[in-house]
């Protein structure tokens, strides 16, 4: 009897110890350290005088390098909401030096878009269980930080296996161009892809995403820092595709932000001709890595025109 409980309890145990070892082998891998693009929220610098938030436009369109004397930041990811900037920006918010300048990503959907849960399809929601804390997570859910915080090997699947192996952390990827030579293409996507953003935002109706800006700014004046409502710039093919009475009521909507607080600035690049030419882009709305550090510079030097000054 004895015997056969030995053999229960180390048939039991060896698969628990397997996997709490791959689990480690996994967390600590390269691999999974840039996985979902979260690298760098774990080496967030102190006293930062720069940071911009938003979502993939924001995330391809600064590249702080160009500004090596500033202790910048790129807070942005692909699909972040303004529910998410601010979950971000709560959780380092100590880190952020007084007067600082915080640049808020306002795309044509930021603030109208509903926040789906994981269940309705927010499966990029679970990447923030990989840095932000628990109490700065809306919604958080004990059992999906264990699937994603605490246990993610559990969520491995087979065809990422090969790739945890092979990673290279170091590797640069190719600059995607947008080209002449596909103009057609490019406009057909152009429009395919407002559309998606013109289904997102449905009839503009202000609420939870309104709300979290708000809270950014509010956390913002607490500690004077310089709030930049920016739009990023995109090609004619996408922009072109929204209504005026989309434009109209955007506009508004941002204007009245604007008159709630003293000095929140707003910079429009939408048509703005410095960023017109197709090689600036990696596709339709997304500037290339060329076309980020042609954009940080110009973005420097406009806000240093309106008095911005950082440092």
């Amino acid at each position: 009897m004895v015997r056969f409980i030995k053999k229960v309890f180390i048939g039991a145990i060896i698969p628990v110890v397997l996997l709490l070892v791959l689990n480690y082998l996994y967390i600590n891998s390269a691999y999974y350290s840039n996985f979902n693009g979260v690298y760098k929220f774990n080496h967030i610098p102190y006293n930062i005088q720069i940071a911009n938030f938003g979502n993939s436009h924001s995330l391809d369109g600064f590249d702080w390098s160009v500004c090596p004397d500033i202790r910048a930041a790129n807070l942005a990811m692909g699909a972040q909401t303004l529910v998410f900037d601010n979950a971000i920006f709560t959780n380092y918010y100590d880190k952020f030096k007084e007067g600082s300048t915080i640049i808020i990503e306002i795309s044509y959907s930021t603030l109208y878009i509903a926040e789906p849960s994981i269940a309705e399809g927010g499966s990029q929601i679970t990447r923030y269980y990989q840095f932000l804390d628990s109490h700065n997570i809306p919604n958080y859910s004990f059992i999906t930080a264990l699937k994603y915080r605490y246990f993610p090997i559990l969520t491995i699947r087979f065809n990422q296996v090969d790739d945890i192996f092979t990673y290279n952390p170091n590797s640069k990827p190719l600059i995607k161009k947008a080209s002449d030579e596909n103009v057609d293409i490019l406009t057909n996507e152009g429009k395919a892809r407002a559309q998606k953003f013109i289904k997102s935002i449905g009839s503009q109706e202000l609420g939870i995403q309104y709300e979290a800006l708000l809270k950014i700014i509010d956390k913002c004046k607490a500690k004077n820092m310089n709030i930049v409502l920016i739009t990023m710039p995109t090609l004619e093919c996408f922009y072109s595709e929204f209504s005026d009475s989309f434009y109209s009521r955007f506009y508004q909507d941002i204007d009245n932000i604007r008159t709630l607080y003293d000095k929140i600035y707003y910079i429009d690049y939408t048509g703005d001709t410095r960023f017109n030419a197709l090689d600036l882009y990696a596709n339709t709305d997304h500037l290339n890595a060329d076309g980020a550090l042609i954009f940080t510079r110009a973005f420097m030097q406009d806000i240093s025109k309106m008095g911005i000054t950082i440092g």
